[in-house]
């Protein structure tokens, strides 16, 4: 039978597979037994929108198996450009549809791209807004996905829901590409109308499934929202939106708060950014997290926030989960991260009352540390902090005592000097003893007057047989004078080392002077830290950051570089250790002592030591010790090294 096709008005073919495939996508496509499916014409004019059997008033082949009944089933060929315009579902018909792309890409420059509204007015009771699936996806470039209900029916409230929108399908082969779009709006603000209230409604659910990055800004790059923030009764239990992809997802806040109308619930929103499950290869970056419970007198639970999947995540702003009264409880912000976990904001988990309905703010770097930008200890009593290594606070206030939780012997570092040692709360059992809250460094001043000899403000912290060398890191964020080089934000990590006794370590920073960072004569890549304090005989790697602009001014490569240290404040300078250059740190190299290597993936340079010095990163010049390592066995020793850190 020859069915009337209407070709759909899009943008060019996209020429990414060879013709082998397509040819065999040809051939596949004549041999199968798949219902047929329309073809459509969008109109210049019109929205993408189903009335009847119509969409965008182009009638679908009703004589075509699959178009005539609803769901209603729709198929694109070359890509689909929705220019200004909108693809959105009837308000008042709960009316369905699956849109198969065909592999191909959904575009458009629409404040709106994808709506299943529910909107107020004369719309018939019990008739929600139908759903839009997209199937077959290649990239996602739109405006923004509404699932909203603001429907109100004095007779009947809660049968107005706003209708499902998915993207892509949970397999390798049917999740999308890339996916853009400006803000994800699920949101519930139905109004109580003749004394009923509107509480039963839900809004409409969003899943996007992809094979790589999600980004939820405009096309001008402007990060938007996503709103989760009153889903019904039943949506503490439920996603209100799912986000699983491959790769890095960047957004602005992420919202579960209840709004304006009491005792409705909100959905949780989860990301996932490890898809194809073989391990955390993007990164998460958001500015707030809000779970908090923002209105007195109610009783409505806000949905969990849940991040999982990433090599790291930054969170730019604030994250709260606090409650106003007892009569609200605050959904979970839970973050776990292959390597790095940073907050620069505010975190409130607090309340003004005893009763335990705040949310719990959980973060687990599996591979790295924690590091938060302010921390009030008063407003923390939920909060479980389980990094691999340490977790650092650039702003610590409140009195420490029993409201922060961590793993056992895990330790806790604040900025700023001081000798105190606090010991926390366990995270398995809040009766138990955790780790320890130590100072540390944190931001530092360094001087730039063109002195080898002169420092910033030095500051210190204490050390003993509990609280080791391990963790202590500062960080050049300020210059103090003129003359001297630029700083290079170097940072400096205590990264092994145990302390055999009670100790006071200090360190302090100048820039390069101008000799160290000339073309012809410089050697140095990195600002200079002095370190004192390293008790006799006690071993610790050192790690310092370098800057790859700096190598390249000078001429030179990554490979040049290892750490380097001068016993006469900068008249002379001698490679940190000695051998062969050992790459990345490895922790069973501490063993050996005096090894040193460069991870010029992290831009770093690191040594073995035991003595205190002035220590920088710069350009190694090959010592006789180096022949002599090889000469009586050095490789052999070196082999070990290897062969343990490739099975460590």
């Amino acid at each position: 039978m020859v069915m009337e096709r209407y070709a759909l008005v899009a943008g060019e073919r996209h020429m990414t597979r060879s013709w082998i495939v397509l040819a065999a996508a040809v051939v596949l496509a004549v041999l199968s037994a798949a219902p047929a499916r329309a073809d459509l014409v969008l109109g210049g004019n019109a929205d993408l929108s189903l009335t009847g059997h119509s969409l965008g008033g182009v009638l679908p082949n009703v004589g075509g198996v699959g178009t005539t009944g609803n769901p209603y089933v729709y198929a694109v060929t070359g890509g689909l450009n929705l220019g200004v315009y909108n693809v959105w579902t009837n308000t008042n018909n709960n009316i369905s549809f699956t849109l198969d792309l065909g592999d191909n890409d959904l575009t458009g420059t629409g404040a709106t791209g994808l709506s299943t509204h529910r909107n107020p007015g004369t719309s018939a009771i019990g008739q929600p807004s139908g759903w839009i699936k997209i199937i077959n996806p290649g990239t996602i470039s739109i405006g923004a996905i509404d699932t909203a209900n603001d429907g109100k029916k004095a007779e009947q409230p809660q049968y107005n829901n706003g209708g499902n929108v998915t993207i892509g399908v949970d397999t390798l082969a049917d999740r999308a590409g890339d996916v853009r779009i400006s803000s994800i709006d699920t949101r519930n603000t139905q109004t109580t109308v003749s004394g009923i209230n509107g509480n039963y409604g839900t809004a409409g659910k969003v899943e996007i499934y992809s094979n790589g990055n999600v980004f939820i800004r405009n096309t001008a790059g402007t990060a938007g929202s996503i709103l989760a923030t009153t889903n019904g009764t039943t949506g503490t239990g439920t996603r209100a939106v799912y986000v699983k992809h491959d790769g890095s997802f960047e957004g602005a806040n992420v919202d579960t708060r209840t709004g304006a109308i009491s005792f409705l619930q909100s959905g949780n929103i989860e990301f996932n950014g490890d898809a194809k499950a073989d391990g955390a290869n993007g990164s998460f970056t958001a500015t707030d997290l809000l779970t908090s419970g923002e209105r007195t007198a109610d009783t409505a639970a806000r949905g969990k926030i849940t991040i999982a999947g990433y090599v790291d995540v930054l969170v730019k702003g604030n994250v709260y989960t606090y409650v106003r009264d007892n009569t609200q409880l605050s959904g979970d912000v839970s973050m776990t991260a292959a390597n790095d976990i940073k907050i620069n904001g505010a975190i409130d988990l607090g309340t003004n009352t005893t009763v335990a309905n705040r949310g719990i703010l959980s973060l687990t770097a599996t591979n790295g540390s924690v590091t938060l930008g302010s921390l009030n200890l008063g407003q923390v009593e939920y909060a479980k902090l389980a990094p691999y290594k340490w977790t650092y606070i650039q702003t610590l206030t409140g009195t420490p005592g029993t409201v922060l939780r961590t793993d056992s012997g895990k330790k806790v570092f604040k900025a700023g000097g001081g000798t105190t040692f606090t010991q926390l709360k366990s995270v398995a059992n809040p009766a138990n003893d955790g780790g320890w809250l130590v100072p540390g460094f944190g931001n530092m001043t360094a001087d730039k007057s063109n002195s080898a000899a002169t420092f910033g403000p030095a500051i210190s912290a204490g050390v003993n047989s509990t609280v080791d060398y391990r963790g202590l890191q500062s960080v050049v964020t300020a210059t103090t004078g003129t003359g001297g080089a630029a700083t290079l934000s170097t940072i400096a990590t205590i990264i092994e080392g145990g302390a055999s006794g009670d100790a006071t370590v200090t360190e302090a920073w100048r820039t390069r002077t101008l000799a160290e960072n000339d073309p012809t004569t410089g050697f140095l890549v990195s600002d200079v830290l002095k370190l004192t304090g390293i008790l006799s005989g006690d071993l610790y790697v050192l790690q310092m950051t370098y800057s790859e602009a700096a190598v390249t001014a000078l001429g030179k490569t990554e490979a040049d570089l290892g750490l380097l240290y001068s016993a006469d404040d900068g008249a002379s300078w001698l490679s940190a250790g000695t051998g062969v250059n050992m790459g990345a740190y490895d922790t069973a190299y501490i063993d050996y002592g005096n090894v040193w290597g460069v991870d010029t993936n992290k831009n770093v340079a690191w040594a073995v030591l035991d003595h205190n010095s002035q220590f920088a990163v710069g350009l190694v010049v090959p010592e006789p010790a180096t022949m002599a390592f090889l000469a009586i066995g050095g490789i052999a020793i070196l082999g070990g090294a290897i062969r343990r850190r490739r099975t460590v």
